[in-house]
């Protein structure tokens, strides 16, 4: 799934900001207050002269000795051939550069103009080397494509095969040029 792959650079961004600063010893403050704050960052990608993305955010926070850094009000865009190709926005984002896993939190809204999709979720956790990207089992992943509206709990989504699936009650609606049906099945 393309998305997936753009979602992986996103993700890559955050690596840039990873400090993996080592001591033998961290205090307690050391380990409770961030190292690092950066307010209102802004963060640009560059490949052969070419923006390929863009990422703001309210705050990172960076601690002492983890590799994790803590993000809030995250904003993002990817672009192809110099125009947008996808965007996106969630409150929280927790990356684990270290495991290269990253965790997206409370109002995440995607939009893939490739595919013409959106996709909305409160939770979402990115594998960067696995390429999966799932939902929680009971949370519902909402999905628009081309007058069909699928949600369901227990979503992951493969960017190697490109394919998505529910592990749990899955429902949805098919809107047609004459009426709209509604469709509700349980996965197995």
């Amino acid at each position: 799934m393309k998305l997936v792959l753009k979602i992986s650079v996103i993700f890559f961004f955050l690596t840039f900001v990873s400090c993996s600063v080592k001591m033998d010893k961290a205090s307690d403050a050391e380990t409770k207050n961030p190292e690092f704050v950066f307010i209102n960052p802004e963060l640009t990608q560059y490949e052969n002269m070419k923006k390929t993305a863009n990422i703001t955010s309210k705050t990172i926070e960076q601690y002492k000795d983890i590799d994790i850094s803590y993000v809030e009000g995250v904003s993002f865009e990817t672009y192809k051939d110099d125009k947008i190709d996808t965007k996106g926005s969630c409150e929280y984002l927790i990356a684990d550069t270290k495991q290269d896993s990253y965790e997206l939190f409370d109002k995440i809204n995607i939009y893939s103009e490739e595919q013409k999709a959106s996709f909305t979720a409160n939770y979402l956790k990115y594998d960067s080397k696995t390429e999966q990207l799932v939902g929680s089992r009971t949370d519902n992943v909402h999905i628009e494509k081309d007058g069909i509206v699928i949600y369901g709990s227990g979503f992951a989504a493969s960017g190697v095969t490109g394919e998505y699936s529910f592990s749990g009650t899955v429902s949805g609606e098919i809107e047609t040029d004459s009426n709209s049906d509604s469709v509700e099945s349980e996965v197995q």
